[in-house]
């Protein structure tokens, strides 16, 4: 797997932005979501079919081996650092591990209608006081539902967030509420805390590596 940014590169000069325009880093105590999510029964049939298949050291054909992206909840989640851009009208999201930029569309009219199902979905915001809302639907269908921390993903999948900052802005909290009917039985809050990077951090690209596909311990 690539090295990211903050394990290789030194630390900067602290950060002196107050809003969400930044580098962030998941904190290292939320890699792992200990709550099971509340699966239907054919669903958490997937789940130990899955885990034991890995158990026997199988090799997985999911989403990351096949080179496509991870799309939501998965980038929000993950060890590669993001860096949040905001503009009028949108807030983007890049993640270190994607290829495809997250776009958050502010104060808009639903438009999802017509649209083909994407890795992202399609995300609509606005602030409740210093809170971003964020509502996402229209996710595609590809790939397995169940990894990077328990997420789901599926064309069934909603996804509601709600980010705010810490007191001195140095630390982002996203509340992700998921609701899959396809796949669970009632709705899952996975939270996630990201620590602010030094202003002169940069992403680094991360392309999908030749031979992930067929090594067993690429994951």
């Amino acid at each position: 797997m690539p090295v990211t940014i903050a394990q290789a590169q030194p630390a900067g000069k602290p950060s002196t932005v107050t809003g969400l325009t930044g580098m962030w880093f998941l904190e290292q105590d939320d890699f792992e979501t200990p709550v099971e999510p509340p699966y239907r029964p054919e669903a958490r049939a997937m789940v130990e079919e899955r885990e034991a298949q890995e158990n026997a050291g199988k090799v997985i054909d999911d989403e990351t081996r096949a080179c496509e992206p991870i799309g939501l909840p998965g980038i929000m989640l993950s060890e590669f650092p993001l860096e949040i851009l905001e503009t009028p009208g949108r807030i983007t999201i890049i993640s270190e591990m994607s290829p495809l930029v997250r776009t958050v569309y502010l104060n808009r009219k639903k438009a999802t209608e017509g649209l083909p199902p994407m890795y992202n979905g399609y995300s609509m915001g606005h602030w409740e006081g210093e809170t971003l809302v964020i509502e996402t639907d229209n996710f595609n269908d590809t790939g397995f539902p169940f990894r990077f921390g328990n997420a789901v993903h599926s064309a069934t999948t909603t996804m509601t967030e709600r980010i705010s900052l810490s007191e001195d802005g140095q630390m982002l909290v996203d509340e992700m509420t998921l609701r899959d009917p396809r796949y669970l039985t009632d709705s899952y809050k996975i939270v996630r805390h990201y620590k602010r990077l030094p202003e002169d951090s940069e992403l680094w690209e991360s392309p999908c590596m030749v031979g992930w596909k067929d090594d067993p311990t690429a994951l």
